[in-house]
């Protein structure tokens, strides 16, 4: 049996035109500026940045999370909580809490239009001054 030379052209055409996806290392959050107290809420604006390009990712759906330890002899030992942050359309997003006492870690995970892969990630947060 010969080997069909227009069938592997053709997938290896088909490949090609397969545009690359990101890796979720390729992205990171940033802290765009130190929580702010605002009618007794700390309020903290986060951006998802593309490292290799330099660009802000605007169109992202970011949410932070945490875990929450279920009751005693519960099924499930912990529950994960995700709260999404509020985008202002120009790359920013707000996450809103209630004033912190000390430095914490915020988990966020994103999930960028054209990615397979979920972004995860943490910035450390201050308090609110």
């Amino acid at each position: 049996m010969k080997p069909n030379y227009a069938y592997a052209l053709a997938f290896s055409v088909l490949l090609s035109a397969v545009p690359a996806a990101a890796a979720p290392w390729d992205y990171t959050f940033q802290v765009m500026q130190p929580p702010i107290v605002h009618d007794g809420q700390s309020v903290t604006t986060i951006r998802v940045l593309h490292v290799p390009s330099g660009r802000v990712v605007s169109d992202a759906a970011v949410s932070a999370r945490w875990f929450v330890q279920a009751p005693y002899k519960s099924a499930a030992p912990r529950d994960e909580k995700r709260v999404a942050l509020t985008p202002d359309g120009r790359g920013s997003f707000r996450y809103v809490e209630s004033p912190r006492r000390g430095t914490q870690s915020l988990y966020l995970i994103a999930s960028v239009p054209g990615e397979f892969w979920l972004v995860v990630g943490e910035v450390q947060l201050t308090p609110a001054r």
